[in-house]
């Protein structure tokens, strides 16, 4: 018997959606299975390309507990 390990990647692009952002982090940790979350079985990772509003501090805030990963562009 094999089991298979499968790891969901979500990926959310983002420059200057502060709104946007944190609603759609806030419902993804809301509402994915409790087996997932504590699993580890996905990862979020978020491509913010320069925001020069609240974005990027709501996203170290998220990325200092390890909860998502942050890859930062230059606008």
């Amino acid at each position: 018997m094999y089991i298979l390990a499968i790891k969901v990647s979500i990926l959310i692009p983002v420059k200057n959606g502060f709104e946007f952002t944190q609603a759609c982090l806030k419902s993804l940790f809301l509402n994915l299975p409790n087996s997932w979350v504590t699993g580890k079985e996905f990862e979020v990772i978020v491509f913010d390309d320069g925001s020069q509003d609240a974005t990027a501090n709501l996203l170290r805030e998220y990325s200092s507990d390890g909860s998502i990963k942050v890859v930062q562009g230059d606008g």
